[in-house]
């Protein structure tokens, strides 16, 4: 027997098939047979079968959120093109799913061992997102030797895609001091596409960074930023969310963690505590539509990260 999903079609979000749905076809409403160039493309190349799936609906007068999804599967395509130009090797199916997130605004955080591509995925994606859209993207790293790794693989990527290198900029604390403060002056005056540096050079020159929004920021080695809990609120402002909402967030997950407390021991949540938790929910809510938010990708090798703040991101950024 068939499975039914509720609510899962990609296109009108009507009940579909488990055997559609693992296909990425329309459910039945949207797309009555599968033609059998369909059958053809799917075995062959699966961006072909859903650019004539898109086709179809749209003859058919039937395309809803099948477009959306033809759109980010086609820029996919055009980011693993890229990537064989600059590495000489395919996006793998890992690191396609975590690309479709960042093109789709999405925050998260990649949880997979050492030497699986996070580094290289998160390099990567902000020279794409560069010489494709000219957005910005700052990369965090543990230590100086990383940046300076990190900086000439990002050099090299621009050099085989199109990318002006000149607007890559990487902070090494070794630099000569007039070297330093021409960075930073670069920094604080937008001067650039991508910011590589360490979780320390963020805590110490926020204030030159702070003039920036990013579109993308890539944390490689979380436990390095999680080392002071200033870094966090940092990285959510350069994000996009202004200081009221970090704060507004911050309360909302400290009264969350008051709330279950009281009640897993049974007790009768105050009726002050339950409004507070109504008006942050509101504030924050409105904060947050008005805020044009980037996407955060959190790299760790340990584990999922934990502590009040690290709880921010969710509250701010979604699971």
């Amino acid at each position: 027997m068939r499975a039914v999903f509720a609510g899962m079609c990609p296109n009108c979000g009507g009940d579909i098939s488990d055997e559609r749905l693992q296909q990425k076809l329309p459910c039945a409403q949207c797309l009555p047979s599968i033609p059998d160039e369909v059958v053809e493309a799917l075995r062959r190349d699966f961006f072909e079968a859903v650019e004539e799936i898109a086709r179809i609906l749209e003859s058919t007068g039937k395309l809803r959120n099948y477009k959306k999804f033809y759109e980010i599967e086609k820029i996919v395509v055009e980011a693993d093109e890229l990537f064989y130009k600059a590495t000489g090797n395919r996006l793998w199916s890992a690191q396609k799913t975590w690309l479709r997130r960042v093109i789709q605004g999405r925050s998260f955080a990649v949880l997979a061992p050492t030497g699986v591509g996070k580094t290289v995925f998160g390099t990567f994606t902000a020279v794409f997102l560069a010489a494709k859209y000219g957005k910005k993207s700052f990369i965090v790293l543990p230590t100086s030797v990383l940046v300076k790794q990190v900086y000439e693989r990002a050099v090299e990527y621009a050099e085989r895609v199109g990318l002006d290198p000149e607007s890559i900029i990487a902070y090494l604390g070794r630099s000569k001091a007039k070297d330093r403060k021409e960075i930073l002056e670069r920094i604080s005056s937008g001067d650039f596409k991508i910011l590589i540096a360490t979780a320390q050079f963020l805590r110490r020159n926020f204030d030159a960074i702070k003039t920036n929004k990013f579109d993308f920021i890539f944390v490689d080695d979380v436990d390095a930023v999680l080392k002071s809990s200033k870094n966090i609120d940092q990285i959510l402002i350069l994000l996009g969310l202004g200081p009221e909402a970090v704060e507004a967030a911050l309360r909302l997950v400290i009264i969350k963690r008051r709330i279950a407390a009281l009640l897993s021991r049974r007790r009768e949540v105050p009726g002050e505590l339950r409004n507070e938790y109504e008006e942050l929910r509101e504030r924050l809510g409105e904060c947050l539509k008005e805020a044009k938010v980037g996407s955060l990708v959190i790299s760790t090798a340990t584990g999922r990260p934990r502590g009040l703040r690290v709880r921010l991101f969710r509250e701010l950024l979604g699971p």
